[in-house]
């Protein structure tokens, strides 16, 4: 497989002197060829993942980099068929909790502040411009009552994760409350799969954006729920300098979404087998449990 890849991109791209390279295979959507260091190269995965979305996601990249303000990546090749590329690497730390924890006050805002700002510009896009590149709101675009049904179908397969008693009780009631929730129907352009390793972060800032794999149209609120695993303090403060659509429910639903996130560890976590995934997901649903809900 490793050579199928790297012989697509000598192909494609004979000018371009590989003197070594490294595959990156974890990703549930894309396989990654790291090249020299210095790119990376996707592959959208054949069986898993329509080819056309990132032909979309290298359009829509193009026009954010005219506005945004943080790096994003920047596609430099673009094969024939346009169904792989690559972009120059974004140097810099996945931004996650070990390093959040270390942040004083100040820097704490001065970083809300540019995540609040990324946003802002991402969910003001205007939906005509997203559409012509090729977004289409799906099928699936999760919302509270079709997030309910899916639950309901991988039931078995999350409480097969070795969960207390208590556990299934907080998820069962977890599903209670999120049908209490109205469904937002206001729709904007989402980058759909923020999460410490799609942060980039070096020199007390945030350096970079990545993986737009997952980007749609759906509900802001969607963007906020990695926030809630730093502090939830951090939530609001994020929330305060955001400038795009708000309502009462906004920051009630981006933690239900939060939630979500752990379901979707859990489940996948048992069907891959993935010890680090149920790991992870164990570790915020106990944090979760402890905490109960914020917004309540």
């Amino acid at each position: 497989m490793e050579d199928q890849f790297l012989n697509k991109i000598k192909q494609e791209f004979p000018k371009l002197n590989i003197s070594h390279h490294k595959i990156i295979d974890k990703g549930w959507d894309y396989i990654l060829i790291n090249i020299n260091n210095k790119y990376l190269f996707r592959f959208p995965r054949d069986k898993k993942y329509p080819k056309e979305h990132i032909l979309i996601e290298m359009l829509l990249l193009k026009e954010l980099n005219k506005i945004s303000n943080i790096k994003l990546p920047n596609y430099e090749f673009i094969s024939k068929n346009k169904d792989f590329g690559g972009y120059k690497i974004i140097n810099g730390k996945e931004f996650n909790l070990r390093i959040f924890k270390n942040l004083n006050n100040k820097k704490r805002v001065e970083i809300a502040k540019q995540l609040a700002n990324f946003l802002s510009i991402l969910h003001n896009f205007p939906l005509n411009k997203a559409k012509e590149l090729g977004f289409k709101k799906p099928d699936w675009h999760w919302n509270i009552k079709k997030g309910v049904k899916e639950f309901m179908k991988r039931k078995e397969t999350i409480f097969s994760a070795h969960l207390s008693e208590k556990e299934k009780w907080f998820i069962e009631n977890y599903y209670k409350e999120l049908l209490s929730l109205s469904i937002l129907k206001k729709t904007v352009l989402l980058h759909g799969d923020i999460s410490s390793d799609h942060i980039l972060f070096n020199k007390n800032k945030i350096v970079g954006i990545i993986d737009f794999g997952d980007s749609n149209l759906g509900d802001p609120a969607v963007d906020f729920a990695y926030f809630w695993f730093l502090d939830k303090d951090f939530v609001s403060l994020v929330y305060k300098y955001y400038s795009g659509p708000k309502d009462k429910k906004f920051i009630l639903r981006s933690e239900c979404y939060s939630y979500q996130s752990i379901m979707n560890r859990l489940y996948h976590g048992v069907k891959e087998k993935n010890k680090e995934l149920l790991n992870g997901a164990f570790k915020d649903l106990r944090k979760s449990m402890k905490e109960g809900f914020h917004t309540k």
